[in-house]
């Protein structure tokens, strides 16, 4: 049947459902609690700068028609503030006529003749021919000087004298009658020393361009080194080349020239070397073939050293964390008769939120402040950053020391493959000076090389009598003997080729895989409807934030859900406390989470005060250089990874802690200093020599045009690129050009933490302490019941691990859905469906029918698809639960006999 359409009456105002029509102000700081009076905006009773103002910052919409005289004062007091800001830079318009520039003219004896000229220009009384001709003789006087420093000055070819520009320099070492007479003419005062760096340096730019004009074939040291940026920022050869055409900043080519005749000379290996120098490497006794062992060899040592981190170090800063958590939670709280509640600022937030939007709570003083201005009206507290101190003071300070970062040449393979990987390791071994100079090496990589390495360093044998490599994965050494050396096999030995390399994992990298595999866990529980608040609406959007796409915004978001479940937990114990009459503590904290029958608390505590707060350990023991806590904290984290399926760092993480347990102490006290690395020197400032390496690498895409580069620009700008660095640092420090990416401030998360404890006293997730309530996500939905022992099980699977026991490991279910999906036959793979079917076999007790089911699999499934493995697993699976009486089966005689 069709739709029938209602018959639609006339509209009109009265009948419309809409409210009336109000005149109201749309600024978005404006405060409805005050009668300002209204202005329209197209009226002349209003100032167009305020009005602009408002628009321009995108507080008013364009299209708005009222405004209050109110948001207009706001206006004009924002207007007063940025002019005061603008009288330094306008100072010199005023300060510098050429009445008060100096001249010296009391120092020096001038001819009559000169004086009597002077007085004429200074009274203005010459008429233009006769101006005409002075100046043109003083063009011809200048015009020498011009040409013959033209010749002799130009040092754009030496990147090493281009990264030590100095304006003041070059400006007194040019003719003194030429940059006199361009001062004046710029308004420039007489001592260089008065006038601003940018002006400084525009004198430059234009001395050099003058310098142009007179020989075009002028290059000029300052133009030239900002098209060199150009080019590295845009690679246009278009752009480059209109410019070179009318300025001294050289051609396409010149600049191409410069960088390859630069990059002729290479340079050390790469490397990260603290200031304090040492010849451990040069120790025959330390090479790593001579210690190194399986990690299931040394797992009863490695388990031994985690429970004495756990112990020693990871408990005693987890009862410190907690125990400031409570006093920042007791400092907040303050009583209200009237309710008979103990309220703070997360309370006052989510009432303010329903009455005044535009508004917020200051999480310091606990006032309203406006949404549009990050720092505090009241208190000056800056929601928007924070010192790096407040972060990664909570430890002591490691080895601090500077570290010497050296960019070698190179190697033009990419290390995802095992022969790839040996190419790498041969360049280090002839860059290092293996058996010369040093007798082995650290080598940092990320998880893909690392465990590349450890096959590598175990199964590649050089051959004694050819030198031919032997690769025990793919070969034998009988093998080998019996096609390369038939007729004689004696004395013929094989070592093994890179027992001199000790692998070692890159932090940075780790830390980002403990993210993921953390940020996984905790996807149903909270995280995705966290992503979701903090506006990554999309499903795309909420893949990112859960896959850590970004490392500086999961770092972020990981402060957030640490900083708000830890205070939002402590707050129930210490309003319980409060109400109790008791003081709270960091010990009593404890007993409660032990004798709580809630099990969303339970888990969100070892959520918080276990994986998150260890892996906040993990991060400021590397940045402050510290190994114990860094170590500590990793391998609290450690179990997260066997939770669900991760592949690569589960045994990259075991061998690591296989070396550093089996390790000669000279060689374990090398590796505690030399942890993280600090190129600034700053103590708070250290991170893995991986990032070490993708900053350097940031820095060499620096000085490369947009594209795909090629092997050979890539070669270029490695050996050039700390002559590069510096000029691009002089060209943007001359400019006066703040680079975006130069600096990243500490991002302050007060505002969302705020947020996100107000959604989770919204849900009433942790509102019954003694209630035995079902195990549910923060949006009510049911998970597994026994993911409330999460941390023991994880735990006893990292340690199953370990041992070599995989079959031990107990899977871990997040939701029930997951179970269902782990025992469908269906989602199996088809070495393990095999398995599962022999097991089904040998389970089933009639005799006969066990042997049928053996030879038939034996002879009918050596190829067969996952589809009839499938179905054969639940028929097998069918007799065995309900016998053999209830299933009809064929028995055929013949594959009996």
């Amino acid at each position: 049947m069709g739709k029938v359409n209602e018959e639609k009456g006339r509209r009109t105002r009265q009948s419309s459902s809409k409210a009336p029509y109000t005149r109201t102000c749309k600024c978005l700081v404006h405060d409805p609690t005050l009668n300002s009076p209204l202005a329209k905006t197209s009226g002349k009773d209003l100032r167009k700068s305020d009005l602009n103002y408002l628009i321009d910052n995108n507080l008013l919409p364009k299209r708005a028609t009222w405004v209050c005289k109110n948001c207009l004062a706001y206006s004009q007091n924002k207007l007063v503030s940025n002019t005061d800001n603008d009288v330094e830079d306008e100072k010199d318009l005023h300060e510098n006529d050429p009445d008060t520039i100096e001249l010296n003219e009391d120092q020096v004896e001038l001819r009559p003749c000169v004086s009597d000229v002077i007085k004429l220009l200074r009274n203005k009384t010459l008429n233009e021919s006769e101006k005409d001709l002075i100046l043109s003789e003083v063009g011809k006087f200048i015009c020498d000087d011009i040409t013959n420093d033209t010749k002799e000055f130009s040092s754009y070819k030496n990147l090493d004298q281009l990264s030590e520009l100095n304006v003041k320099d070059f400006l007194t070492s040019r003719p003194n009658s030429l940059v006199t007479f361009l001062r004046c003419c710029t308004n420039i005062p007489h001592t260089l020393d008065n006038a601003s760096s940018k002006k400084q340096y525009s004198l430059c730019l234009l001395i050099e361009q003058l310098y142009f004009v007179r020989n075009n074939n002028y290059i000029g040291s300052f133009s030239f080194s900002q098209s060199l940026i150009q080019w590295c920022l845009h690679g246009s050869k278009t752009s480059i080349a209109i410019s070179g055409s009318s300025s001294p900043s050289g051609s396409v080519t010149t600049l191409k020239n410069v960088l390859k005749s630069a990059s002729n000379d290479s340079t050390n290996v790469v490397y990260c070397q603290n200031e304090t120098q040492s010849d451990i490497q040069s120790k025959l006794e330390l090479k790593p073939g001579l210690w190194r062992v399986p990690f299931s060899e040394s797992s009863d040592q490695i388990i031994a050293k985690d429970e004495q981190l756990y112990n020693n170090i990871f408990r005693p800063y987890r009862f410190a964390f907690i125990e400031k958590t409570i006093n920042d939670v007791v400092n907040e709280l303050s009583y209200d008769e009237l309710s008979d509640e103990y309220k703070d600022h997360v309370t006052f937030s989510r009432v303010i939120a329903e009455r005044q939007p535009l508004f917020r709570i200051c999480s310091n003083c606990q006032r309203e402040c406006l949404k549009t201005q990050s720092v505090c009206q009241n208190c000056n507290y800056d929601c928007s950053t924070i010192e790096r101190k407040a972060l990664y003071s909570d430890i002591p300070k490691g080895v601090e020391s500077k570290s010497i970062i050296n960019v070698g040449e190179i190697i033009g393979v990419n290390p995802n493959s095992k022969e790839n990987v040996q190419t790498v390791l041969d360049a280090l071994a002839i860059e290092c000076g293996i058996d010369k100079q040093r007798k082995w090496v650290r080598v940092g990589s990320d998880g893909v090389p690392y465990n590349l390495i450890l096959n590598i360093i175990s199964n590649v044998f050089t051959c004694s009598s050819c030198g031919d490599r032997v690769d025990k994965a793919h070969t034998t050494f009988e093998k080998h003997l019996s096609e390369k050396h038939r007729l004689n096999h004696d004395g013929i030995t094989f070592k093994l080729l890179y027992d001199f390399v000790l692998p070692i994992p890159g932090a940075g990298h780790m830390e980002i895989n403990l993210f993921r595999a953390l940020f996984s866990l905790t996807r149903s529980m909270f995280m995705e409807f966290l992503a979701e608040k903090l506006g990554f609406s999309s499903k795309k959007a909420r893949e990112f934030i859960i896959g850590c796409g970004d490392h500086h915004l999961t770092w972020q978001i990981f402060q957030v859900s640490l900083y708000a479940i830890s205070r939002e937990l402590c707050r129930i114990y210490v309003v319980t406390c409060l109400r109790q009459n008791s003081d709270p503590s960091a010990g009593g904290f404890l007993l409660w989470v032990n004798n709580t029958k809630n099990p969303n608390i339970v888990l969100m505590y070892h959520m918080a005060f276990t994986f998150f707060l260890s892996m906040k350990c993990f991060r400021s023991g590397v940045r402050n250089n510290n190994s114990d806590y860094m170590l500590a904290g990793r391998q609290a984290a450690v179990p997260v990874m066997f939770v669900k399926r991760h592949t690569i760092y589960p045994k990259l993480i075991c061998s690591d802690m296989s070396d550093r347990v089996s390790a000669p102490d000279e060689v374990k006290e090398y590796i505690e200093k030399h942890e993280s690395f600090s190129s600034s020197g700053h103590f708070l400032r250290a991170e893995g020599g991986d990032y070490i390496t993708e900053n350097v690498n940031r820095s060499i895409k620096n000085q490369l045009p947009p594209g795909v580069p090629t092997l050979q620009s890539w070669v270029t700008a490695s050996r050039c690129n700390g002559r590069l660095d510096k000029i691009r640092q002089k060209v943007f420090e001359n400019t006066g050009v703040y680079e975006s990416s130069s600096d990243r401030g500490m991002i302050n998360v007060s505002n969302e933490v705020q947020m996100f404890r107000g959604e989770i006293r919204k849900s009433g997730w942790f509102a019954n302490p003694e209630a035995d309530v079902p195990l549910v996500s923060v949006t009510n939905e049911e998970l597994h019941p026994e993911l409330v022992n999460v941390t023991h099980n994880s735990k006893s699977n990292y340690v199953s691990f370990l041992r070599g026991n995989i079959k031990d490991q107990v899977p871990i279910f997040i939701t029930y859905q997951d179970e269902i999906n782990f025992n469908d036959a269906n989602n199996w793979t088809i070495s393990k469906l095999k398995l599962e079917i022999l097991s089904l076999i040998n389970n089933i007790v009639d005799e006969d029918l066990t042997l049928f089911y053996s030879n038939h699999f034996k002879k009918n499934f050596t190829n067969a698809n996952k589809t009839s493995h499938v179905n054969l697993y639940e028929e097998l699976a069918e007799i065995v639960k309900n016998g053999v009486q209830e299933v009809d089966a064929e028995i055929d005689t013949n594959e009996l006999n």
